[in-house]
């Protein structure tokens, strides 16, 4: 069901795109591209969207926050300046890791339906030492972003909820990107 709306949404996006060469609500974009990469992760969707937005360059992180109030274009207040380019940025990192992770785990879950269909050719030795390098690949990318991650942003990381002293909208995504990147490890475990 996911596949049918999310084509939709892309053809609005991609026809927005070509006409104005610009998206004015970013933020939405953004969270097409989360419910997109959850649809991925969790084996209901290809991907589509989220490939198709990030191949294009269409969502830059001072994009995906909505304005502060209707006709005022500043996405952050005074006080979350100082966080929020490096958090959104971060945000953006981890949607691409999410997407390579799914797409990844929809390969190995369609190789592995076909084993069951055709086990002969699956259960060659070349096989089962391919499919395991590509998922040692894919749990070696998950360890280097995270420790990428930890040396940029120290301040953002850790396994506890983020620190009360940030603005609530940057502890917010601090906290969500946290997650999913902890998920995104135990998937690709």
């Amino acid at each position: 069901m996911w596949q049918s709306h999310s084509r939709t949404l892309l053809k609005i996006i991609s026809d927005r795109w070509k006409e104005n060469r610009t998206e004015p609500h970013g933020f939405l974009v953004l969270v097409i591209c989360v419910i997109d990469t959850y649809a991925l992760l969790s084996g209901s969707g290809d991907g589509a969207f989220v490939d198709f937005i990030m191949k294009n360059d269409m969502l830059a992180p001072q994009d995906c926050l909505p304005p502060l109030a209707p006709g005022h274009p500043q996405p952050y207040f005074d006080n979350e300046l100082p966080y929020f380019p490096g958090v959104l940025e971060l945000n953006l990192l981890v949607i691409r890791l999410a997407t390579e992770v799914g797409r990844t785990a929809r390969t190995l879950r369609a190789e592995d339906s076909q084993r069951r269909v055709n086990p002969v050719v699956t259960d060659s030795d070349e096989y089962k030492a391919g499919r395991q390098t590509r998922v040692r690949e894919l749990q070696n990318l998950c360890r280097t972003w995270a420790s990428e991650w930890q040396a940029r942003y120290p301040q953002y990381w850790s396994r506890q909820p983020a620190p009360k002293i940030l603005p609530n909208r940057v502890r917010g995504i601090c906290d969500h990107v946290r997650v999913q990147v902890h998920r995104e490890k135990f998937i690709a475990d």
